[in-house]
């Protein structure tokens, strides 16, 4: 068992706290605990951590103050990402040029998704269009 993960399920309810101190729902902290050992884990795999447990708490902080602003700026974000109104428009008001447009990006995301292996893929559709929480998706 890795350092990172012997951390981990050690400090896991500390983990949380500090979590729960940005963003304090339960279901958001679980994803982001999830979230605090993918990347800990991803990180030791790619060098030596000295101190696992400094690391994983530093981990749980930035990400929990990365979620926390992201959620309060998702609404603008997503509006501004769509160019406001325009998100209201009929497919048959769009140019062609929209129209092309949108048809290759969707066909680029379509390709990205096709190049993931079959659990990856699963692991995405569940999150994604089904928005299950990490542990639901851990579950199946």
């Amino acid at each position: 068992m890795s350092n990172i993960h012997k951390t981990f399920r050690h400090n896991e309810l500390t983990i949380k706290r500090i979590i729960a101190r940005y963003r304090p729902v339960q279901e958001d902290i679980d994803d982001l605990a999830q979230d605090v050992f993918v990347k800990s884990y991803a990180a030791e795999r790619e060098k030596h951590i000295l101190n696992p447990k400094a690391f994983i708490f530093k981990t749980a902080k930035h990400i929990a103050i990365s979620e926390a602003k992201r959620k309060r700026h998702a609404t603008t974000d997503y509006i501004e990402d769509f160019g406001g109104t325009d998100v209201y428009r009929d497919e048959d008001q769009l140019t062609a040029e929209h129209r092309l447009d949108s048809r290759q990006k969707f066909q680029a995301l379509l390709d990205a998704i096709a190049t993931l292996s079959p659990e990856c893929r699963h692991a995405l559709i569940l999150k994604k269009i089904e928005g299950l929480k990490f542990k639901e998706i851990a579950a199946k």
